[in-house]
C-alpha cells in the first residue's frame, strides 16, 4: 500500500487533468457532448496513466526491467490513443473562452517568430522524428543505466514522454484538425507502420532473444531474485512486442479500412451525353426535335 502514496505530484497532476476534462465537457450543450463509450474509452486511458504513474508498478521498475516496459507501454502506446478518442483535447479546447479561441487560432497561424516555431515544432514530420530519437534513448543501455540509478529523473521523464507520444498519436489519429492541417489517410498508416511499428518490433525482439543482459543496471537490481536478469529480458521484449503491434497494427489496419469503404461508397455517376444535357436543358414540348437529330461529331483542328 505504500506504493500507491509516493507519487504524490503525479496523482494531483492526473485528478486535475481529469477534472479538466469533465468540466469541458459540462461546458458544452447535451447534444454536442461525447457519447457515454467515448467518456468510458477516456476512463480506460485515464486509468491506464494512474497505473503507470501512481500505483506501485512505478517503484517495481527499479528493481524488475518488465515492470519498467509495462510502464512504458501504458504511456505511450495504449493511453494516448484512448484519451484522445475520449475526445481530451477537444474538451480541454472548450475550457478556453470563445473570444479566447478564436485569438488563439489567429496567434497559432499567425506571421510571429514564435507561433511559427510552435506550429513547425508540432508539425507532423518534426513530431515524428521526436518520436523515434525518444523512443531510441528510452531503450539505450547507457541511458537507461544512467536514469535507474536516479529515481527521480527516472520518474520526471516519464511526463515529458508521454507529452511526445499524445503528439505523435494526435498527428496519427487527426485530432483537433483546425490546428494542423490532417495527414491523408495513407500517409498517417505509413507514419504509423514506419514510426510506430517498425521501432517497437524491433526492439522488443532484439530483447526478447538477446541471450545477454542488455542493461548492467539490472544484473544487481533484483533483489528477490525470482528471475534472471535474462529472463526479465525476454519478458520485457515480448511485452513491448506483442502489445505494440496489437495497438499500431490494429490502428493502422482501421485506417485502411477508412480507404477501403471510401472508395466502395462514392457514388459512380455515368457521362451525360449531349442529347441528355440538352433534354435536361430545352424548353417543354421540344424534347422530340432533339430526340430527332443525330448526335454531333467531334470537331477536328484545322492545322
Amino acid at each position: 500500500m505504500d506504493g500507491w502514496t509516493r507519487h504524490p505530484v503525479a496523482a494531483v497532476l492526473l485528478l486535475i487533468l481529469l477534472t479538466a476534462y469533465f468540466a469541458g465537457r459540462a461546458r458544452l450543450a447535451t447534444q454536442d457532448r461525447p457519447a457515454r463509450y467515448m467518456v468510458a474509452v477516456f476512463g480506460l486511458g485515464f486509468v491506464c496513466l494512474w497505473v503507470a504513474f501512481v500505483s506501485p508498478l512505478a517503484e517495481l521498475k527499479f528493481s524488475y526491467l518488465y515492470a519498467r516496459t509495462v510502464q512504458q507501454a501504458l504511456v505511450g502506446i495504449m493511453a494516448p490513443p484512448l484519451l484522445l478518442h475520449g475526445r481530451l483535447l477537444a474538451m480541454l479546447w472548450h475550457l478556453v473562452p470563445g473570444d479566447h479561441q478564436h485569438s488563439l487560432k489567429l496567434w497559432w497561424r499567425g506571421t510571429s517568430p514564435w507561433s511559427k516555431v510552435l506550429h513547425w515544432v508540432t508539425g507532423a514530420g518534426p513530431v515524428w522524428l521526436l518520436t523515434v530519437s525518444i523512443f531510441a534513448l528510452w531503450h539505450d543501455s547507457a541511458t537507461v543505466n544512467w536514469l535507474m540509478e536516479r529515481p527521480r529523473w527516472a520518474n520526471a521523464v516519464l511526463m515529458p514522454y508521454w507529452a511526445t507520444f499524445m503528439m505523435f498519436w494526435w498527428h496519427a489519429m487527426a485530432a483537433m484538425p483546425h490546428l494542423h492541417r490532417p495527414l491523408p489517410v495513407w500517409l498517417r498508416f505509413l507514419y504509423l507502420i514506419v514510426g510506430g511499428e517498425v521501432a517497437n518490433m524491433i526492439t522488443g525482439v532484439t530483447l526478447a532473444f538477446r541471450q545477454e543482459a542488455t542493461y548492467n543496471y539490472y544484473l544487481t537490481a533484483n533483489s528477490l531474485e525470482r528471475l534472471t536478469a535474462v529472463q526479465d529480458q525476454m519478458i520485457s521484449g515480448g511485452i513491448i512486442w506483442v502489445t505494440g503491434s496489437f495497438i499500431y497494427i490494429g490502428v493502422a489496419v482501421a485506417l485502411l479500412g477508412q480507404i477501403l469503404v471510401r472508395r466502395r461508397f462514392e457514388p459512380q455517376l455515368p457521362p451525360r451525353d449531349w442529347q441528355t444535357a440538352t433534354l435536361l436543358t430545352i424548353a417543354p414540348g421540344l424534347e422530340d426535335r432533339v430526340a430527332e437529330q443525330p448526335a454531333p461529331k467531334p470537331a477536328h483542328r484545322v492545322s
